[in-house]
């Protein structure tokens, strides 16, 4: 799973204070407390912010006009960004973009899926200046992991999988999965797909399972094997993780 770096250059020059603020946009969704959470502790520290009585947030930015980490005069730098919606994202974007006497502005720590190359109106004016891994896991158990998760739709595939540092993993197994949950039990009869479990691991948050796709030596599958199990894998958002530590 990557992180994406970005900058996008504007047509303007600028000079300012220093100065580190957040902006909260209000609105209603499924992030709700994370919103809520983490805008109230950067309230209660150095960052200033605008409240709406009444209403929830729909994301917040964090960002710095000039000072530490070497912003110079024009440059906007983010901090973070959190949206529930697309609409809450383009949102931000257009304040952070029209902040006045501004040249560039510049984030990192985006997911592969930030929908900002696609909110931009001239797309030669964003530019993704790094991309890095940001996120790893290991599955231990994978009846427990693949049973707990939930599935975007349903798939019946008996699998071939490999695990080298965990043998109770390793075997055939019939994966039934749907929207109402899963069932991981042996199976006898031949794999429609043969992985890695640290393949399996790479897709299982629901990133694209190209991994998949046969490459080398042992890896097998069924047409449409890769694709029903992509289908069913998928996740509204591509995994990510915005914490440094």
């Amino acid at each position: 799973m990557l992180a994406l770096g970005y900058e996008a250059t504007l047509a303007r020059r600028a000079a300012g204070s220093p100065a580190t603020r957040l902006v909260a946009l209000r609105g209603a969704g499924p992030r709700r407390r994370r919103h809520e959470s983490r805008a109230g502790r950067i309230r209660g520290g150095a960052g200033r912010g605008a409240r709406c009585p009444g209403r929830t947030p729909g994301g917040y930015a964090v960002y710095r006009t000039r000072g530490p980490g070497g912003n110079g005069a024009g440059a906007v730098r983010v901090g973070e960004l959190e949206a529930e919606s697309g609409p809450a994202a383009a949102a931000l974007w257009s304040y952070l973009v029209s902040i006045d006497l501004t040249s560039t502005v510049e984030i990192a720590g985006r997911p592969a899926d930030d929908p900002l190359l696609h909110l931009a109106a001239d797309r030669d004016q964003v530019r993704v200046t790094g991309q890095e891994p940001a996120l790893w896991l290991r599955l231990l158990d994978v009846r427990a992991a693949l049973t707990a998760r939930s599935w975007a739709a349903p798939v019946d595939l008996v699998v071939d999988l490999r695990d080298t540092v965990l043998p109770a993993n390793a075997g055939r197994f019939r994966l039934t999965a749907g929207p109402g949950g899963a069932t991981w039990e042996p199976a006898g009869e031949a794999p429609d797909i043969s992985l890695d479990v640290r393949e399996l691991g790479s897709c299982y948050l629901g990133a694209p399972a190209a991994a998949l796709r046969p490459r080398r030596p042992g890896h097998r599958a069924h047409p449409g094997a890769v694709r029903r199990l992509d289908a069913a894998l998928e996740t509204e958002w591509l995994p990510f993780t915005g914490e440094n530590y």
